[in-house]
């Protein structure tokens, strides 16, 4: 019987951490609450600007943008693995249906 209990408790060792309950929105506005108003507001035009179409030229984000961008990634991460996933790849796919 202690061999059973032990082989149960490895095996529920391996498993991937459940996930949080909550929604997909809750976890960004947590990562969107851990930066700044200035930070949010450039998140929030970037969002906005969109994704160009095929063939239409891409816009030249600001440098003030990509600093931006890249302190932001980590905060996700850091947010999505709260929530359970294992990756922002993981997160994305649920978030964004894969795009």
């Amino acid at each position: 019987m202690l061999n059973i209990r032990k082989r149960i408790a490895t095996l529920e060792a391996s498993l991937p951490p459940r996930r949080i309950v909550d929604s997909d929105d809750e976890t960004m506005d947590r990562a969107l609450a851990r930066v700044s108003e200035e930070d949010r507001q450039i998140l929030m035009r970037i969002g906005q600007r969109g994704q160009p179409e095929d063939g239409e030229p891409r816009n030249e984000w600001t440098d003030e943008e990509i600093a931006t961008l890249e302190a932001f990634g980590p905060v996700v991460e850091r947010e999505c693995r709260r929530a359970g996933y294992r990756s922002t790849s993981e997160f994305r796919v649920s978030y964004c249906g894969g795009r």
